[in-house]
């Protein structure tokens, strides 16, 4: 990882399955608050570690935090018109890689000015967390991306991926479970960003969570939303995305951040 000074925020977004327009909600208003913005590291795993490469790339260019969610409903269509599993979730996923990135993606998030870190579980010659934040080229932008959201035996046809020449799957194994996948930033405070009401993922420990309220959320309406199995309505994910960004309105009306 590279060294960068430290940092008194650090944003890191949780796996999140098929809900992650909820962070991407969150994404948005963070930034349009100030509190997202390049000298902030930013992390993810999964979803989450989707949400976090496209939120850092939105600062300097393309895709924008928009264009992401318009993303996500791709997907989501793909994989109503051909089911989730089967690696319909991989070729989804990245023919949005294919659109959304492009030859500047990796010079822009090599060149912020704090990292930003997808978490990756490789499996040879052991099974450890690799938390990435530089890239070597497009291609390795890309399989980062994939792989960080490889769930085993449901995101593509193999149980696993490559990524630079080993077997790899989901981020969510890099971290502690306290954590539920999202990294640590290296910052004095990590706020997490999970689509999960938090007592339900473990996340309960911490005040620096935005998440949904347990009181009010479907928990199996967003775990069946989150796998994608069927797929959801459009709708349902535009209310996520709108949930995101009135939790974080409200999360940041009780706590603020300097």
């Amino acid at each position: 990882m590279r060294p960068t000074a430290a940092a008194k925020l650090g944003v890191s977004f949780t796996p999140g399955g098929l809900c992650y327009p909820y962070q991407i909600g969150v994404a948005k208003h963070l930034y349009e608050r100030g509190v997202l913005r390049p000298d902030v590291p930013i992390a993810g795993a999964s979803s989450g570690g989707i949400v976090a490469a496209i939120a850092a790339l939105s600062e300097t260019g393309g895709p924008s935090i928009d264009d992401t969610f318009d993303a996500a409903l791709r997907i989501n269509a793909f994989c109503r018109d051909r089911g989730t599993a089967r690696g319909n979730l991989y070729d989804a996923l990245k023919l949005e890689c294919d659109r959304l990135l492009d030859d500047s993606s990796v010079d822009r998030a090599n060149g912020r000015a704090a990292p930003v870190t997808l978490a990756v579980t490789r499996l040879a010659p052991w099974p450890r967390p690799l938390l990435v934040d530089e890239w070597r080229d497009l291609a390795d932008l890309k399989q980062g991306v994939l792989a960080t959201a490889c769930i085993p035996f449901y995101f593509a046809k193999a149980p696993c991926i490559f990524f630079r020449g080993l077997p790899a799957v989901d981020g969510v194994f890099a971290s502690e479970r306290r954590f539920f996948g999202a990294p640590e930033t290296a910052a004095e405070t990590t706020l997490r960003v999970c689509p999960f009401p938090k007592e339900r993922v473990g996340l309960e420990w911490s005040d620096d969570v935005i998440a949904p309220s347990a009181a009010t959320a479907d928990l199996a309406a967003l775990f069946q939303c989150a796998l994608g199995d069927p797929p959801v309505d459009d709708a349902v994910l535009a209310k996520l995305y709108a949930d995101g960004e009135r939790d974080a309105e409200a999360f940041l009306a009780r706590r603020a951040y300097g």
